[in-house]
């Protein structure tokens, strides 16, 4: 057997493991200590189940919530709401080459510099830094300059020109100040999805002329998935050996669209590609969609595709389950 046809049959294999598996969606509770991607890791080994991801990166020191999507839910990933609430902890005084306190030191600032300033003096600054505007991300980051991610370059000790480092244009909805206790500030900060924490944190420093860096970092929400109702991995793994499913939460809950159930034929025309006629849903209300024209078809509870309609016309965006799978159990 060709190598070609080797991994066709290996994707094929995996496909039909997932096939009876749960499909949706998972809100964790991201410790400290461990990257995103050994918590999808976790997941892949707890369920086996091959295709796991996630909807956004968190840092190795940052906690709280992640996103998981579990098989073709992962292919709903970019249906999902982007905007996130933080709580992080800014350190006066201490600027490191990651703009976090996980990094080198580049500088420091005696404390009694740090202690001249002000509630005012900060309250002024972080106004800068609410609604649209241009953010520099950190050296260390995923961002790729010539297909390699920033963070490895810079851990292998490779430079790159600071011109390569492109603007990134973000949304800073809300700033609350929760707590200043020199040299320490604790903010909870809501922004659009692609901004850097650290470099909220940096910047601050920068405009207080003392240098700055983040301490601790907690996302509390992403979209409509909070910190208080997310489960630990510990608690994940439980449940699904008890064969407990509840934490898996469904595809259309997740991207807030509705369900409607589907005949048998409409549905494999839809996850074959053809265009359909709304009309021929026989009296049911295609109509009921989201405000981007989405709904989800489903068969028997079990969720195949999400469709988008337009114009009277209905066309699948994402399909979950194959024709030829159809009704199988």
């Amino acid at each position: 057997m060709g190598q070609k046809s080797q991994n066709f049959s290996a994707r094929l294999l995996v496909a039909k493991s997932d096939l009876n598996k749960p499909l949706g969606f998972l809100n964790l509770e991201k410790p400290g200590g461990i990257t995103s991607h050994d918590l999808v890791n976790a997941v892949r080994k707890i369920t086996g189940i091959k295709q796991v991801g996630h909807s956004g990166t968190l840092d190795p020191m940052a906690k709280g919530v992640m996103i998981i999507g579990l098989s073709k839910a992962c292919r709903l990933i970019q249906y999902l709401p982007d905007d996130k609430t933080y709580v992080a902890e800014v350190l006066f005084g201490t600027s490191t080459d990651t703009d976090d306190i996980e990094g080198k030191v580049l500088s420091t600032q005696p404390l009694e510099r740090v202690e001249k300033i002000s509630s005012t003096d900060i309250g002024t600054q972080l106004k800068s830094f609410l609604g649209k505007i241009e953010q520099i991300p950190p050296a260390y980051s995923a961002i790729k300059i010539n297909g390699v991610k920033m963070y490895e370059m810079a851990r292998k000790g490779q430079t790159f020109e600071a011109e390569a480092i492109k603007p990134r244009n973000v949304e800073v909805f809300s700033i609350e100040t929760l707590k200043y206790q020199n040299p320490v500030l604790e903010l909870r900060i809501s922004c659009s999805s692609g901004t850097y924490i650290r470099s909220i944190a940096r910047d601050l420093g920068e405009k207080l002329e003392v240098g700055a860096c983040l301490k601790s970092l907690v996302r509390e929400r992403v979209g409509t998935f909070n910190l208080k109702d997310a489960i630990t991995i510990e608690h994940f793994k439980e449940e699904w050996q008890a064969s407990n499913h509840r934490a898996i939460m469904s595809g259309a809950s997740a991207i807030n669209v509705p369900s409607h159930q589907i005949d048998q034929q409409i549905l494999l025309r839809l996850v074959n590609g053809q265009v359909v006629d709304a009309q021929s849903l026989n009296g049911q209300n295609s109509s009921n969609t989201d405000e981007r024209g989405l709904f989800m078809a489903c068969q028997d509870k079990r969720e195949i595709c999400l469709v988008h309609v337009k114009d009277g016309k209905m066309k699948a965006q994402v399909v979950l389950v194959a024709a030829e799978h159809l009704n199988s159990e």
